[in-house]
């Protein structure tokens, strides 16, 4: 566990220096610029010292679309079938936990009878995620700017 940790530690490490590290083609900037724009401003004529601003960050606009896409429709419904397999799931699943349940609490079985409910909770749980999916998955990409 403790060398689990210790490679995590060194990774993030690794990528945080190579975040902060310079292109290869960067030229640092020159000792003497720095002198020069130093003495201008000691020397009280501020309108002369001009900061070269930062090149803007190049804007990535994505909108997705499946407009076009190869085999769009055939996603959309192979989609739409696993919601309808997660629905039948949690309803198998609902089923067998009330029958479980059932038969184990009349048998004085608690653990069975324990999951039993554990089994219906579970499928109805189910069922909300699979109906919520959709909701959920355009609701975050809004709210995460799309």
């Amino acid at each position: 566990m403790r060398s689990v940790r210790r490679l995590i530690v060194v990774t993030a490490l690794v990528v945080g220096s190579l975040t902060v590290a310079a292109p290869a083609n960067a030229t640092p900037a020159s000792s003497t610029a720095m002198i020069s724009a130093t003495s201008t401003f000691r020397s009280g004529n501020a309108a002369e010292v001009l900061a070269d601003p930062a090149p803007p960050a190049p804007v990535v606009n994505v909108s997705p679309s499946s407009d076009g896409m190869p085999g769009a429709a055939l996603i959309e419904k192979l989609l739409a079938w696993l919601s309808q397999l997660a629905l039948w799931g949690s309803l198998a699943s609902i089923l067998a936990g009330a029958t479980v349940y059932g038969l184990a609490q009349n048998s004085a079985n608690y653990n069975g009878a324990y999951r039993g409910k554990q089994l219906a909770v579970a499928g109805a749980i189910g069922a909300a995620l699979a109906g919520l999916a959709p909701t959920a998955i355009t609701m975050l990409f809004r709210a995460a700017g799309g």
